[in-house]
């Protein structure tokens, strides 16, 4: 397999194994995304429209209940319409916010079953609103208490006329109220203020006749005061005829209080009714409604929690098998770049010390000079040949190096995108938690409603109980405002408490995606590194393809000094050193390249070689060269001469071919 065939699959290895861990963790942001869609932006706003809904309604009920007492006064019922106003107009902002979201099955089913019974309860309310406008049209304030007064004066002023028939008929002194202003009709009359147009005419049309009936009264004293009886008759019976004219008027303006009161009950009897019917089915179906939402969003919330969990396990788990798998594959990316450069080592050192040896021939016998040096030049050429591939493998090795470092770096800018999805999620769930609180701020307010409602149907009741017996019917209204307050408020408890509990699993839901989200740090952290080490990588291609270039100098100096050993055969004993010379710079050559490879500072292999082949002038019995003619050898092929050396059998020969051209620039 090819170096590059073999980088580029270690690296790709590696890119597969980033690109699943950021598609698996991607894929758990994608689904605890969704999950936290359905309880942020469908859950939560449909159960604070649904609660809107509910706190409308109950607030909307309770003053169309207030509305009903009879002994509110007109003033007072005002605040109870803008009220009433205020709050069906929130019930309509929630219904706005519920109905366009999201439903699910069974969702959609209670809500077809809610919609007609709501506008039921709408059309009963508006029905119960318009009597109590009929009511109000009257402007009678608390037409029961003025039944009451009225009739308590008529049975007054029949007394007063018992008694001074008594006055009359026994001849004794009359002990009535004779001034119109003090009998306590007088005082109720001048001290009443009404807007009633029938009430003010009824009201203009007894003043004149009752205040007659006490002047005839104070005549009639006056008589029986002075003995004149007969008179004192005849004034009593223009006194009860007048008396009667007052019982009629009187009678008149209970009926008209009567009229009005008789609306009033059947407003009473209307609120009490058909609108607290459809009022109770349409508060169950809402509770309904909202305990349904809650379930899904703790439904929701489970399964995200469930999910985070896998996607971590997964996570890990591939986190570490990639791991291992890239340790392993840079192990065998190591070894198998190593070996055969190691190989190409051994073979230049060993060249190294054939250049020597044939460095030492030279010295010993000129006389071999000519044929060393076609040898050698041989060598020589094989050796550039060799070294231009291995510079040229070398450079596409750097090159590769290169591009993978490229490529880590852009799974590095990846892997840091994930990171900032997971930041995103969390500020989302942190949002969701404060949503969850501004709810439960809403659901104290509507406790601290129903607790005011409930001080409010004590308060009437013990007006009611004050009231005797014309106040029973109010009590019963009182005690059920406070049932109804009671139940509001232990409700407004209980979807407290779950959103107490949906707050606290939204907050370990962002718990744990902070430590989702600090996994996936430490995963950029990793990657780092890894881009850090492919860039150590690339730079030490680079000083390799540096030093392989170096080498190839080197032996493209060799071939000068040859050459010029060649044309100049009278200086072979310079050449020889010069040629020595440039073997041992072939030897440091190869000791750095051993360096690199080994990673040591020194080249002990390259000098071993070459110390061990080293041979002085005449250490060496040389042949006899034939044909030297004018100091220059004729040239031979390499192969059809022995290659000698200090070490027995060498590669020299075929490595490290010289001829005379090697010498010509010595």
């Amino acid at each position: 397999m090819k170096l590059s065939t073999k980088l580029i699959a270690g690296f790709i290895a590696v890119a597969i194994l980033t690109t699943l861990t950021g598609v698996i963790g991607l894929f758990g942001v994608i689904r605890m995304s969704g999950h936290l869609n359905e309880v942020g932006v469908v859950r939560l706003p449909s159960v604070q429209g649904l609660l809107m809904m509910a706190e409308g309604q109950a607030s909307a009920g309770m003053a169309m209940r207030t509305l009903t007492i009879a002994e509110l006064e007109l003033e007072k019922k005002k605040p109870q319409y803008e009220r009433m106003a205020k709050y069906l107009d929130k019930a309509e902002r929630g219904w706005k916010i519920y109905e366009p979201l999201p439903q699910t099955t069974e969702e959609a089913r209670m809500w077809q079953e809610f919609v007609p019974v709501w506008k039921k309860w709408r059309e009963e309310l508006d029905k119960a609103l318009a009597m109590s406008r009929e009511v109000d049209e009257t402007k009678i304030d608390t037409p029961m208490e003025l039944k009451w007064n009225i009739k308590s004066r008529l049975l007054e002023h029949v007394e007063w006329i018992e008694k001074l028939n008594d006055a009359v008929i026994h001849k004794s002194e009359f002990t009535g109220q004779i001034d119109p202003t003090q009998c306590n009709f007088g005082k109720w009359y001048y001290a009443y203020k009404t807007e009633s147009p029938k009430l003010q005419e009824a009201l203009k049309a007894i003043e004149e006749p009752h205040r007659h009936l006490h002047e005839a009264g104070k005549r009639v004293k006056d008589l029986i005061a002075v003995g004149r009886q007969a008179e004192a008759i005849k004034v009593l019976q223009e006194a009860e005829a007048t008396a009667m004219v007052v019982r009629q008027q009187m009678a008149t303006i209970h009926d008209v209080a009567n009229e009005a009161d008789e609306k009033v009950e059947a407003m009473q009897d209307h609120v009490l009714g058909p609108v607290a019917e459809n009022f109770a089915k349409s508060n169950k179906l809402l509770d309904d409604l909202v305990k349904l939402n809650v379930d899904i969003a703790e439904e929701a919330v489970k399964t995200s929690e469930s999910d985070s969990s896998i996607t971590q396990v997964v996570m890990v788990v591939v986190v570490i098998v990639a791991a291992i798998l890239a340790m392993g594959l840079g192990i065998w990316l190591a070894r198998s770049i190593s070996k055969p450069i190691m190989v190409i080592v051994d073979e230049l050192s060993e060249g190294s010390g054939q250049v020597t040896s044939a460095a030492g021939q030279i010295s010993g016998a000129s006389q071999s000079l000519a044929e060393g040096a076609t040898e050698q030049a041989s060598s020589l050429e094989e050796t550039s040949s060799a070294l231009e591939e291995i510079t040229s493998m070398t450079q596409q090795n750097a090159d590769n190096a290169n591009h993978a470092n490229s490529l880590a770096r852009d799974t590095r800018t990846e892997a840091e995108k994930g990171a900032e999805a997971m930041h995103e999620m969390i500020s989302s769930m942190r949002a969701i938690n404060q949503s969850s609180q501004e709810i439960n701020k809403i659901i104290k307010v509507i406790e601290e409603i129903a607790f005011q409602t409930n001080l409010l149907a004590l308060n009437a009741a013990v007006e009611a109980a004050r009231a005797g017996e014309h106040g029973k019917g109010f009590a019963v209204v009182a005690e059920e405002v406070r049932n109804l307050a009671q139940r509001s408020a232990t409700a407004a408890k209980d979807t407290a408490a779950l959103i107490e509990d949906a707050v606290k699993k939204a907050a370990s839901g962002g718990e744990i995606a902070d430590k989702a989200g600090q996994m996936l740090s430490g995963i950029v952290e990793s990657v780092k590194k890894m881009t850090d080490l492919v860039g150590e990588i690339a730079a030490a291609s680079n000083e390799q393809a540096q030093g392989v270039d170096q080498v190839n100098k080197a032996i493209t100096q060799m071939d000068s000094v040859t050459q010029q050993t060649a044309s100049n055969a009278e200086e072979t004993a310079a050449a020889a050193e010069e040629l020595s010379a440039q073997a041992e710079s072939m030897k440091g050559v190869v000791d750095r390249l051993t360096g690199l490879v080994e990673g040591t500072h020194g080249g002990s292999r390259g000098r071993a070689a070459g110390g061990a082949s080293t041979a002085r002038p005449g250490g060496k019995a040389t042949r006899p060269v034939k044909g030297l003619v004018g100091g220059r050898a004729p040239k031979k092929p390499a192969e059809d001469k022995p290659a000698k050396s200090s070490g027995g059998a060498s590669k020299g020969d075929h490595l490290i071919p010289l001829d005379d051209d090697d010498f010509k620039d010595f």
